[in-house]
């Protein structure tokens, strides 16, 4: 019997490296998402430091003009907090979009190692049957050998 061949082998070394890609990209998704939410927690901090630094400059009493310049200060920290926080957001839907591409892909990579499985177990099954086939033909012209042999005598 001949040797078991897997003639979808070809497309699962694709499936394989879809995957492996779509592993790659989910790696990179998820460190720009690190990078975006490091972005806003440093944005956060930068507009705390600025909250405290008016509140500090108020105690110690500041000119109209300072006091503008601090209330800018702090919304331009506001809107980059919040242009951080949307970046940060845009990066985590990514992930979630890459995370989804990569289980799709796992999915159809195992389908065709499952069906890969299934047929390699019906084929061994066969080359068993085939062989016990075999087995049995001997036998029996042993055993017809045999009652030839006794029956001449």
């Amino acid at each position: 019997m001949t040797p078991f061949r897997f003639r979808a082998h070809a497309a699962l070394d694709v499936r394989k490296r879809i995957e492996e890609d779509a592993r790659k990209t989910l790696s990179m998704a998820e460190d720009a998402a690190r990078l975006a939410d490091a972005r806003a927690a440093g944005a956060s901090r930068a507009q705390r430091i600025a909250e405290d630094t008016l509140a500090s400059a108020q105690q110690s009493g500041v000119s109209g003009v300072e006091l503008g310049w601090h209330q800018s200060w702090i919304t331009r920290q506001r809107l980059e907090v919040d242009a951080r926080r949307r970046d940060a957001a845009t990066s985590a839907a990514t992930v979630a979009r890459a995370a989804a591409s990569v289980r799709t892909a796992h999915q159809r990579r195992r389908t065709l190692e499952r069906l890969r499985d299934r047929m390699a177990a019906r084929h061994r099954v066969a080359a068993a049957r085939h062989e016990q086939r075999d087995i049995d033909e001997l036998a029996g012209l042993r055993y017809v050998a045999r009652a030839l042999g006794t029956a001449k005598k």
